[in-house]
């Protein structure tokens, strides 16, 4: 009796193997698309990353506010404390 029923148990080990691995890509293929949401990081966004250099280094010699050049860049003064906090400049 317990011959007819290894190979069955094989067979459905095998099918559970083949679906675990197929369900493990997907979850591979959620986390991916999960990590693209939300808002754009500041740098992203069109003409920044051009500006930012020029503003940092405006910012630095105190010729810029943190306001002034976060309506230069386009964003909240938040967000020109948070690139000053994450490039080491200023705090």
């Amino acid at each position: 009796m317990e011959e007819l029923r290894l190979p069955a148990l094989r067979d459905h080990l095998a099918r559970l193997q083949v679906d675990l691995a197929g369900v493990a890509i997907q979850v591979d293929l959620v986390r991916d698309r999960l990590s693209r949401f939300g808002r754009p990081r500041v740098l992203c966004r069109p003409g920044v990353r051009e500006q930012w250099s020029t503003v940092k280094d405006d910012l630095a010699a105190g010729r810029l506010s943190k306001a002034t050049a976060a309506r230069l860049l386009g964003v909240s003064r938040r967000s020109v404390g948070r690139l000053l906090a994450t490039t080491g400049e200023l705090t």
